[in-house]
């Protein structure tokens, strides 16, 4: 007898097979789901017990049930909650929602219904089973509980129990959808390419915001290396390439330049694998045997360039001077993006490989990313490009008509900003650590604390003899000093007082927020503190 883990999607929504499945097993269904919500697996229908599907465990030990609705059927299901929760009820609204929604699909389309280790799962079609019920509710049977014995009454109770859930929850009818368009949900059910992947290139090649009723249109391209063809044949994008270069006043102008030049595009140590976020950044050292996931404001600079003096690649004195756009923008064998696809899948799958990442506390974490990039740093073109659209945002809100960077938010403001987002919308260096640990089982999840165990690891499996982690570069929170509006002040004002405790930033309202937000990265760091070192 399989223990049974139930995964659904749209998250949180009951499973029809599950329940048909309660009434004709009985007490042998109630045990095995008994076991596999031991783990704090179960998201059947219970938010209290649901965990997150990006980051809930996939067990060999164990059987699936995963039921799910089809994209985009699905999205109209999740439009639902989001306007009950508020959100913009309008057919922009909606284009845009579903827009965004796919990369949230697609997420769960390729860890739980694609992959290799979904085929060995019961695969439920939840439009198909309420098409024919019966012989799906058969076919489970035979894979959950083969010997078991189930009566015709049971049966016809579990049936019938489906024709009523069924009455009580039907499938929307998408024609007679509000926001209904038969053009648009064309558009929607042809969706490829994930929406940031699209906002992103074409910022990146044609140096604007794209026009947001054209990104849907540019989601129907089958790969990010056809849209990028298809840009670069634009005449647009051949002025751009033509235009002059801007003076270059520092060795990240310098790199920015040159990721965007038409000769660094065309060339082949450009070229990434297919691997995608947050797998395709993670670090790694054959030498040292070890594989790292960096996240943002987590000591990852420190960390990176660690990464590289234990491993053996080529000009390490340059990449050092700029280890996160050269590593990320150019094959240099220090991230798993950089190898042929069926390495970078045996890199991970190698037990040999030791992996592993560091978490901070998330209030030390949102902190240090203030201080520097709000404040300390705040008119560095570097950080604007991280800043800016958190700035704009809360200024507007106040009825700014331009955005004054120097101006600044308050501290207050950039923790509402960001936890009105949906995480993916979130900049790296405060976007929730669990969101970087999607992908891939990690051997070690150490403490931000822990770092000179790190250096210590390093060490012992690459014979490299390593720096100690530096103090905190920015000192945010570390001072002694107390103001009784410090998560309210703005940026010019914090500057001429002394260092602040950190414990003065965060009254109770923010804490709650950034409790409720925040608490995977709060609760996989508690969990991971004390581990002993592998």
């Amino acid at each position: 007898m399989d223990n049974i883990t139930v995964v659904t999607w749209p998250p949180g929504r009951r499973s029809l097979m599950a329940q048909m499945l309660e009434i004709c097993l009985g007490p042998v269904w109630t045990a095995m789901r008994d076991a596999g919500l031991a783990l704090n697996a179960g998201t059947d229908g219970n938010p209290a017990k649901a965990i997150a599907h990006h980051v809930l465990p996939q067990s060999e030990d164990r059987l699936y049930l995963i039921e799910y609705e089809k994209f985009p059927l699905s999205v109209v299901m999740r439009y639902k909650a989001f306007v009950a929760k508020g959100g913009d009820d309008s057919p922009e609204g909606f284009r845009r929602f579903a827009s965004e929604d796919f990369a949230r699909y697609e997420a769960f389309e390729t860890r739980w219904i694609s992959s290799d280790f979904a085929q060995h799962q019961l695969l439920v079609d939840a439009v198909e089973v309420r098409a024919n019920t019966r012989a799906w509710l058969l076919w489970a049977l035979s894979r959950v509980a083969p010997a078991a014995q189930v009566s015709d009454e049971a049966l016809a109770r579990a049936l019938e129990c489906a024709a009523q859930w069924q009455k009580k929850t039907q499938l929307p009818d998408l024609a007679g959808f509000r926001h209904y368009d038969a053009a648009l949900f064309d558009l929607i059910a042809g969706t490829k390419l994930r929406r940031d992947v699209v906002v992103q290139l074409f910022q990146e090649l044609m140096g604007r915001p794209i026009d947001e009723n054209s990104i849907l249109h540019f989601q129907q391209v089958a790969s990010r290396e056809a849209l990028e063809r298809n840009l670069r044949n634009t005449k647009e994008f051949k002025l751009r390439a033509n235009a002059p270069l801007p003076a270059l006043g520092s060795h990240a102008s310098l790199s920015r330049e040159m990721v965007l030049s038409p000769e660094f595009q065309r060339a082949e140590r450009k070229r990434k694998n297919a691997l995608a976020w947050p797998l395709t950044q993670v670090f790694v050292s054959r030498k040292a045997r070890v594989l790292y996931c960096p996240i943002g404001k987590v000591a990852c600079t420190f960390l990176k360039r660690l990464m590289v003096q234990v491993s053996e690649v080529g000009h390490p004195a340059l990449l050092l001077k700029d280890v996160h756009g050269l590593t990320d923008h150019i094959r240099t064998g220090l991230q798993l993006g950089d190898y042929p696809l069926a390495t970078a899948q045996a890199l991970m799958a190698d037990p040999e490989m030791f992996k592993f990442s560091v978490l901070r506390n998330p209030r030390d974490r949102l902190l240090s990313a203030y201080i520097e990039k709000f404040v300390i740093e705040r008119h560095s073109p570097g950080n604007l490009f991280h800043t800016l659209p958190v700035i704009s945002a809360a200024q507007r809100r106040q009825g700014h008509a331009t955005v004054d960077p120097d101006l600044g938010i308050s501290f207050r403001q950039f923790i509402c900003e960001i936890t009105a987002l949906p995480s993916h919308k979130l900049d790296p260096h405060w976007r929730p650590q669990v969101d970087y640990l999607q992908g891939l089982s990690y051997d070690r999840i150490y403490s931000f604390d822990q770092i000179n165990d790190v250096v210590d690891m390093l060490e012992q499996r690459s014979g490299v003899t390593l720096p100690r982690q530096p103090a905190n570069v920015t000192g945010s929170g570390t001072g002694l000093a107390s103001h009784p509006d410090a998560p309210d002040l703005l940026p010019r004002d914090i500057m001429v007082l002394p260092k602040l405790d950190k414990a003065c930033f965060f009254d109770n309202t923010l804490e709650a927020m950034v409790t409720d937000y925040f608490g995977a990265d709060e609760a996989l760091l508690q969990a991971t503190t004390n581990e002993v070192t592998t």
